[in-house]
């Protein structure tokens, strides 16, 4: 978000509802599943669900993902170091030493991006996502 707004991105993948999305222009182009990270022995790895509020208390649980590479979230978790949210998509990335707890509601995710650019580029891409999101949209509608 922070990239956005310095201008150091042009475009960024974000969260609808959770981001502040003010002065962006943006186009929903996805929804994903939130699962919490956690190591295979903590209290919670072996429940089906885990509340917003459990997280809280858990004190390796940190609000914001933090700002590195999935990898090295990873293994930060197997170690007991963090604990966790990111997109169900990153599940198949996970060591046996880490468990992905879902029944967190989902997540919209948009493209984002300052709406005073003026790069051709930046303004094609945006035009596209909405092209490819709307025939995305066209086809869980029918199909």
């Amino acid at each position: 978000m922070g990239a956005l707004r310095d201008g150091s991105a042009d475009v960024a993948l974000l969260c609808v509802g959770s981001d502040d999305l003010t002065g962006l222009g943006t186009v929903e182009v996805a929804e994903e599943l939130p699962v919490v990270l956690l190591p295979r022995g903590h209290r919670l790895a072996t429940r089906r669900e885990v509340t917003t509020a459990e997280l809280r208390e858990d004190p390796g649980h940190r609000e914001e993902c933090p700002p590195m590479g999935l990898d090295e979230i990873v293994d930060r978790v197997a170690l007991g170091r963090l604990v966790t949210v990111v997109g169900s998509a990153a599940a198949d990335r996970l060591t046996r030493d880490v468990v992905a707890v879902a029944d967190l509601p989902a997540t919209r995710l948009a493209l984002a991006w300052p709406r005073q650019a003026s790069r051709p580029d930046v303004a094609a891409f945006a035009g596209t996502a909405r092209r490819m999101a709307g025939d995305l949209g066209a086809r869980k509608r029918t199909g």
